[in-house]
Formats: C-alpha cells, sequence, structure tokens
C-alpha cells in the first residue's frame, strides 16, 4: 500500500495508507489501509478499514485518529489500539477539506487541512476536547497546511505553499499559545514545508524544495533559523532521546539524515532508495514507512 503515516503509542504501531493517484479518484489502490505491529514493528497485522486517502495517524490519551484528504468520512478513530475503527466521526468541515496531518496535546486533538473547498469559510483546522468524538473548525490563514505538532506549551503548523490567488497568505508557519482556539501567522522562507516536530527545547521543520530546507527555532515558533543540508524531498522529521531524524520521499540514496545537535547540523545516512513518507519513535525502535510498500526499523538512531 501506499503508506503515509507512522506513530507509535500504548505498546502499538499503526501505520496508514494513501491513495495511488494512478487509479485516484477512480478509487484508492490496496486494501487494509490501516496495519498495526505489537513487537516493535518486526511484523505487521493488516487491519480492513474503509478505503480511503489516509493521510496522518496519531496517539493521545488512550485514543488513535486518522485523518484523510478525500472522499468522505474524513475522521476515523480507534480505542483499542487499531484493531478496530470507529468511521465515520462527526467532524466540523471534515467532508470538504483536505486534512494532511493530526496531532495530540494538551488534553486537544489538532488537524489542519492543506487544502478547502472553494467558496465555503476557509477552516483549515478542527479541533477536538473529547478525544475525537467531536470536532469544531477554526478560521486560520488560507495556506497549503501539511504538519502540525505540539510541545513546550505551544502548537506549531507549517504549510507546503500558500494560496495567494485564492487571496492566501505567504506567512508558511502559524502558532497557537491557547490550545488551537486561535492561530497567529509568522513569515518564514517560503518553502514547501512538510513536516514539524518538538524535542528537547527546539522546533525543527522539514522542506521538500529551497536552499535550506531545515529551519529550528528555539522561541517556540516565534522566529526560524535557517539550516543548510541535503537537496533531498525531505517528507518527515521526529525527536527522541536527543537525536533527530528525516526522512526523505526522493532524492539521493542518503534519504535518512539524523542530528544530535538539536538540529543545527545533519549528518547523511545511507538506506533503500525508497519513498520514505513518515519516520517516528517509541519504546526504543525508529521506524518508518514508504509510499511503495515499504517499512524498515532500526533500535535507537540509525547510525
Amino acid at each position: 500500500n501506499n503508506w503515509q503515516s507512522v506513530a507509535y503509542g500504548n505498546g502499538v504501531w499503526v501505520a496508514v495508507a494513501g491513495c495511488d493517484y494512478v487509479s485516484y479518484p477512480l478509487g484508492c489502490s490496496g486494501t487494509n489501509p490501516v496495519m498495526r505491529s505489537i513487537n516493535d514493528g518486526e511484523s505487521w497485522d493488516p487491519v480492513n478499514v474503509a478505503a480511503n486517502n489516509w493521510q496522518s495517524v496519531a496517539y493521545g490519551n488512550g485514543v488513535w485518529v486518522a485523518v484523510a484528504g478525500d472522499l468522505t468520512n474524513r475522521v476515523m478513530r480507534s480505542t483499542d489500539d487499531g484493531v478496530s475503527w470507529i468511521l465515520p466521526v462527526e467532524a466540523s468541515a471534515a467532508e470538504s477539506h483536505n486534512w494532511r496531518s493530526v496531532a495530540y496535546g494538551n488534553g486537544v486533538w489538532v488537524a489542519v487541512a492543506q487544502a478547502g473547498t472553494f467558496g465555503l469559510p476557509d477552516n483549515r483546522v478542527i479541533r477536538s476536547t473529547d478525544d475525537g468524538a467531536s470536532w469544531s473548525a477554526v478560521n486560520v490563514v488560507r495556506n497549503s497546511w501539511r504538519s502540525v505538532a505540539y510541545g513546550n506549551g505551544v502548537w506549531v503548523a507549517v504549510a507546503n505553499g500558500s494560496s495567494v490567488k485564492f487571496g492566501g497568505d505567504l506567512k508558511h508557519v502559524m502558532r497557537s499559545t491557547d490550545d488551537g482556539a486561535s492561530w497567529s501567522a509568522v513569515n518564514v522562507a517560503a518553502n514547501k514545508w512538510v513536516s514539524v516536530a518538538y524535542g528537547n527545547g527546539v522546533w525543527v521543520a522539514v522542506s521538500s524544495d529551497g536552499t535550506d530546507r531545515v529551519m529550528r527555532s528555539t522561541t517556540d515558533g516565534v522566529s526560524w533559523d535557517p539550516v543548510n543540508v541535503a537537496a533531498n524531498y525531505w517528507f518527515s522529521v521526529a525527536y527522541a532521546n536527543g537525536v533527530w531524524v528525516a526522512v526523505a520521499q526522493s532524492g539521493t540514496n542518503n534519504r535518512v539524515m539524523r542530528s544530535t545537535t538539536d538540529g543545527v547540523s545533519w549528518d547523511p545516512v545511507n538506506v533503500a532508495a525508497n519513498s520514505w513518507f513518515s519516520v517516528a519513535y517509541g519504546n526504543g525502535v525508529w521506524v518508518a514507512v514508504s509510499w511503495d510498500g515499504k517499512v524498515m526499523r532500526t533500535p535507537d538512531a540509525p547510525a
């Protein structure tokens, strides 16, 4: 399957798959668009749920939530560690927006959208305070929001492009200090920022284009410093145990890079040249999933 996102929680790894755009919009390719592992990624069991363009999955407070970019029923949730999924989930504006990322923090779930439906209110954020059972819409700057994360009392989202021609804004970062109820925009380099994460007092975002494809913030997203790295199509970044790891969808064979300097400098790691879409850490193991149906894993940090 076209695995888009992987996450860890409560002793379980869960990955979700999106659509193969060769067949889309006629339908999403593959079956069982969820898989789960209870042995730290050594083996995976398929889970049969509604085929959709599932883009992101996350865990928090005993609940798993996944969001989709297209079709109907764009939010689903699981309360049994991914064995079964409740779908549809009531979510304001969820049927008309291209949801790309979901995350949990401080008792709140937040999802961000890359695009909405032209002519409708541009509520490209939804949030839930009841563990994903119901959602409310939040009107924000009209950008192509691709990733959202929580850390140190702050929510940060990054965009992979603006929607200026539709009355959008050039600001590619937004942040919230009230658990996603309201957001303020931050002007940064106009790269295609596709992933953001927090760790050890630092925010790091990665991009698929531009001269400096990493940026970092030590001010909780108020200001950002550029970092020059290999010109790969960096697609996901995560932090654990003093190490930052990013994976790339395309580029050189060094499609993993890691940093032990809080994102100031990065070292390349040579891995299989697959389209790596998502990386996460849990229980002593790093796991990455690819668009072309592969999983790779390593204890602790790649070296």
